[in-house]
């Protein structure tokens, strides 16, 4: 995902079970700029981050959170926004 200076990137995870998970956005360096996790089992993940300069390259890793019991493969929706 390419993005410019003062681009708005949105996120919105949206799990279909009561699983948890974490969302970490990366920057053209690979550098975590920004992560959320669900509050708890289920909880929609929002996160919201605005790039600083120019990206060649944004990176977005969508991964398992929680309770080990509930961390195999689940299901979700993704909302994404560049303004």
């Amino acid at each position: 995902l390419q993005m410019t200076t003062e681009q708005k990137l949105s996120i919105k995870i949206t799990p279909e079970t009561d699983a948890g998970f974490r969302v970490t956005v990366y920057d053209q360096d690979r550098v975590r700029t920004e992560a959320k996790a669900s509050a708890n089992d289920g909880a929609i993940v929002r996160l919201n981050w605005t790039a600083p300069a120019d990206q060649e390259m944004v990176y977005i890793l969508v991964e398992p959170y929680g309770s080990p019991d509930k961390r195999s493969a689940n299901k979700y929706d993704i909302d994404l926004k560049v303004e």
